[in-house]
């Protein structure tokens, strides 16, 4: 928080000692909130605590005695108070925030250096990030707020030699004048909350050659004639260590004359809007071919010519499927594609490491397989042909102690071979990150809801589509993405 707030209460502008008059508990209704706008989601990191995480807002679908019901529940399904430490770790917050059930937003922004400074900046944030003011009147408060003694908020950084904001102050009355917004956030027991929303109020900007080496922080005040009190905060990111992944993209064909079909602007969306939410430069290090139908012209190449074979035969069907019962059926199907996916991973990595002219090499200066800890880049292979209800995975190895270890290794079939967040979703697996929804992640979600990376496109049961484009990655995802062992320090 900024070096001068006040352990309690406010601070009068007129620069005499702050008064208990000026607590947010006694003359605040309201709290201020930074968010991202929705066009900018992906070109920087940005986290925050969504409303229908915390309140009972969403429609969630579940099966009682085979029958689906409808409740209205939150989405984040453990207890709020883990869900809370997701930004309350390591941000200097005020008591009186706290007091407020306020969580910060988290912002990252890579560092605007020279080479000569900082060979791990980036200009992609150079010229400032623009967020959006939601003024949040608390839960409950009926007053008016255009007749409130506080009619400015003002903006200080922790760090204004690092790091900016603008404008410095902006009347509350343009804030209201935008408009009231109702949100329902436990609609059982009638409680709603007013909302006034401004677009692109602020704009926060790194000082040219300086790197944040600790969280630095935007204080937001309320101003009267008589005093200020605190009533939000923005947290920023350190961004003095920067991160790098090397991608080696394959096109793999089965069939003559077959081209692959990526999306025009992978590489764009690998770099702008994805994992430099983590400080991380994804960037293809290679790109090259493996033709096994080339391939599987030469006799010698058994291995190539049968699993070509294997992969024309598909999945194979499940025996006796009309004597099972809907769910045996979906099981049986899902333990074949499974063990059809894993015959792709194992024939694939071995015929590349074989043929491909961009195999790994280790320590000893021979080839290593794509999922050993050694291979310090992670291998990404468009297929030609698809595989029923799956757009791409990323497998990894069962050890012997019969632990899971996530691998280099990402496939993307020809369906989705154009989805830039199904790339980045892949990729986030081989990165370590599980679903949202996975009960082993450290924080569990309904399925289907949200703009995270790693969530469905569908909801569960119900299978209604996803709302949201999947553009976001959390805060706890950076730090697990930044520690796998593919990624390296610039």
């Amino acid at each position: 928080m900024a070096n001068n707030l006040p352990t309690s209460g406010g601070r009068a502008s007129n620069g005499k000692d702050y008064t208990v008059e000026c607590t947010i508990s006694d003359v605040a209704p309201f709290t201020v909130h930074f968010r991202q706008p929705k066009d900018m989601a992906g070109r920087y990191g940005f986290d925050y605590p969504r409303d229908a995480d915390r309140y009972p807002i969403e429609e969630v679908t579940k099966k009682l005695s085979k029958k689906m019901v409808y409740t209205r529940e939150k989405l984040y399904k453990d207890s709020i108070a883990k869900f809370n430490n997701i930004y309350l770790q390591s941000a200097k917050l005020s008591k009186q925030l706290k007091s407020k059930d306020y969580l910060p937003a988290w912002l990252v922004i890579f560092p605007d250096t020279t080479t000569a400074k900082y060979k791990g900046g980036s200009d992609m944030h150079s010229h400032g990030i623009q967020l959006d003011l939601e003024l949040q009147q608390l839960i409950g408060n009926t007053s008016s707020l255009s007749a409130s003694k506080f009619k400015t908020l003002r903006f200080e950084s922790s760090a204004p030699e690092k790091l900016t904001i603008s404008p410095k102050t902006i009347p509350i009355a343009k804030i209201l004048a935008k408009g009231r917004t109702v949100t329902t956030v436990n609609d059982t027991k009638g409680k709603t909350r007013n909302d006034y929303i401004s677009k692109r109020a602020v704009l926060i900007r790194g000082v040219k050659n300086e790197l944040l080496k600790e969280h630095v922080s935007i204080a937001v005040y309320a101003v009267s004639n008589s005093c200020e009190a605190l009533v939000g905060e923005l947290m920023v990111h350190k961004n003095n260590i920067t991160y790098k992944a090397d991608l080696v993209f394959v096109d793999v064909t089965s069939s003559s004359g077959q081209n692959i079909k990526k999306s025009n602007d992978f590489q764009n969306y690998l770099k702008l809007k994805s994992f430099n939410q983590a400080l991380i430069r994804a960037e293809p290090v290679a790109e090259t071919k493996l033709d096994l139908n080339k391939l599987s012209k030469n006799k010698n190449n058994k291995r190539v010519l049968k699993f070509l074979l294997n992969i024309k035969a598909g999945v194979p069907k499940v025996p006796n499927a009309s004597k099972l019962t809907s769910e045996q059926r979906e099981k049986a199907e899902s333990a074949a594609r499974s063990k059809f996916m894993n015959m792709i991973k194992e024939e694939l990595s071995a015929i590349f490491i074989n043929h491909g002219d961009q195999a790994p090499i280790g320590l000893t200066g021979r080839k290593i397989k794509l999922n050993d800890p050694y291979n310090l880049r992670t291998f990404i292979f468009y297929l030609d042909f698809n595989i029923s209800r799956i757009n791409g995975f990323a497998p990894g190895d069962k050890l012997s102690s019969g632990k899971f270890r996530w691998g280099n290794i990402v496939i993307i079939f020809a369906q989705a071979a154009t989805n830039n967040d199904t790339l980045v979703h892949e990729i986030g697996h081989s990165l370590t990150l599980r679903h949202v929804f996975d009960s082993k992640a450290p924080y569990t979600f309904h399925q289907g809801f949200s703009d995270k990376v790693m969530d469905y496109t569908w909801q569960a049961i119900s299978k209604r589509a996803n709302s949201n484009k999947r553009m976001s990655f959390t805060r706890y995802q950076w730090y697990k993405m930044q520690k796998d062992t593919s990624i390296y320090r610039i």
